[in-house]
């Protein structure tokens, strides 16, 4: 009990004691006796002496003239008190920078201490009030400079978007223009005359356009691929050569025929189990006949796209936007046909370049809301011959289902001419 309270009673004076109480408690000396004494024998000691052999249990006599336990004990702590008190005052002193620096002066020397230390300057610290008020205006300003340049970029996409509408309607007008009597002649000898089915109307290179083929372009009829791979390959694919003269720095469009996509996924192969099955081998060799052999440097890759004999869709692949579009007049999509056309280009890179290609920002879109629709059961591959002509003159599809007699006798004149 006397160990605990003295502890505490030291505790409190080592908490509390100011300099004048640390003088009054040095000249305290702690009493002593010349009783003779004895202490008694602890449990540790006298197992000690059990484990020794020693059987007798002698109390050890403590010095004549030495304190009690206790007394040694306070006086001791009192001294443990006292250096604590010391030691907390010289925590508190502080050193000014003034003298800090003086005294690095002295220890470094003038000349180690100017090269050291002459362009460093040490301001003092502003008010924390003051830098957090500063900070909040700075911040304020940039959010502000932000916003102003957002609504200005949203301005200018909105009015770019107009501009590109406008161009698009300006385009649409001239391709849907109404013909001139020669052409309209032209026109309905080609998908009214008489004569043989099987005469040669039109020819190009390999690919060749027949009479029966031609009176397909009547309104109410369904065009067939020979329509479309000639109007696609030769007049579109010739079209955008003029164009490309005329406009210094456009590149290359290429146009597949309705083989393409039809091959690539093996759909007339005999075994059921392989067929539209992607399969790259079949038309590894495609890409030679592409405007500059390298599919990578054209601007679109048009693929009309043949659904089981019953219906025409198509897919754009626009290489400077890394996108691939599926166009379908019933609003439909494909979605297997444009992963076959993105894997397509991943193994043509592989195999002309070497290595992979990045697809990461490559985007995938399907059918959109604003895709011209057909209002009837025939007339599919004509909006598919109309979205290669529109997208491949940067034009947006605008015509309608009521344009498509119109557009039937367009794709008739392309031909002929």
């Amino acid at each position: 009990v006397e160990e605990e309270e003295g502890g505490v009673a030291l505790d409190a004076v080592g908490a509390t004691a100011t300099n004048e109480e640390a003088e009054e408690a040095a000249a305290v000396t702690p009493a002593t006796t010349t009783t003779t004494t004895t202490t008694p024998m602890s449990k540790q000691r006298l197992r000690r002496r059990h484990h020794r052999g020693n059987l007798k249990s002698i109390p050890k006599k403590s010095h004549p003239t030495s304190p009690k336990p206790t007394q040694r004990r306070h006086t001791i702590k009192l001294k443990q008190a006292l250096k604590r008190v010391a030691h907390g005052a010289k925590k508190k002193a502080t050193m000014g920078l003034d003298a800090y620096k003086q005294i690095m002066l002295d220890r470094m020397g003038k000349s180690k201490y100017n090269q050291m230390f002459q362009q460093a300057t040490i301001s003092p610290a502003k008010d924390l009030t003051l830098l957090l008020d500063e900070n909040a205006k700075l911040l304020d300003d940039r959010i502000e400079q932000l916003e102003a340049t957002r609504r200005k970029t949203k301005q200018d996409e909105v009015l770019e978007k107009a501009e590109q509408e406008r161009q698009a309607r300006e385009s649409a007008s001239k391709l849907l223009r109404p013909l001139t009597p020669d052409e309209t002649q032209i026109v309905k000898n080609a998908i009214y005359g008489i004569g043989p089915k099987a005469e040669v109307l039109a020819s190009q290179d390999a690919d060749s356009v027949q009479r029966d083929s031609m009176h397909r372009l009547q309104p109410g009829h369904w065009l067939n691929d020979e329509i479309i791979n000639y109007f696609l390959k030769n007049c579109l694919a010739k079209r955008d050569e003029k164009l490309c003269a005329k406009q210094s720095g456009r590149k290359r469009s290429h146009f597949f025929n309705s083989f393409f996509v039809q091959t690539m996924f093996d759909e007339k192969n005999s075994n059921y189990d392989l067929r539209g099955r992607y399969n790259y081998k079949n038309v590894r060799r495609w890409s030679k006949k592409v405007p500059g052999k390298d599919i990578f440097n054209l601007k679109y890759i048009f693929c009309p796209i043949n659904l089981d004999n019953m219906h025409w869709t198509s897919a754009c692949v626009f290489m400077e936007q890394k996108k691939i579009q599926y166009y379908d007049s019933m609003g439909g999509t494909d979605w297997g046909k444009l992963k076959g056309l993105l894997q397509y280009l991943k193994d043509e890179w592989k195999a002309k370049k070497g290595g992979e290609m990045d697809v990461s920002e490559w985007e995938l879109v399907g059918c959109q809301e604003s895709t011209p629709r057909q209002l009837n059961g025939f007339d599919c591959g004509v909006f598919t011959c109309m979205f290669a002509d529109f997208v491949t003159k940067d034009c947006e599809p605008v015509f309608q289902q009521e344009h498509i007699t119109q557009c039937r006798q367009r794709i008739a004149l392309s031909i002929m001419k």
